[in-house]
């Protein structure tokens, strides 16, 4: 099963909730980022714990995103 995160920003850092560290396997983590408007060139600059970075080609931010996850299994 997978656990998903999603919404729009105008910010370079998306901040996954809390729980994402004990429930989801991080590395299991996938990160689709559409432009809203203009071409920006994004693209994810670093994904470390809960923390997402986000470069574009200069222009200000302004994206919808979707992150899943694969949740883990807690019987194992």
């Amino acid at each position: 099963m997978n656990k998903f995160y999603y919404g729009r920003t105008t910010k370079k850092k998306i901040m996954l909730p809390e729980e994402w560290e004990t429930e989801v396997d991080m590395l299991s983590v996938s990160i689709s980022l559409t432009h809203a408007g203009a071409y920006q060139g994004l693209r994810v600059k670093r994904h470390q714990g809960r923390e997402i970075l986000v470069e574009t080609n200069g222009m200000p931010p302004d994206y919808y995103y979707l992150i899943v996850g694969k949740i883990l299994d807690k019987d194992a």
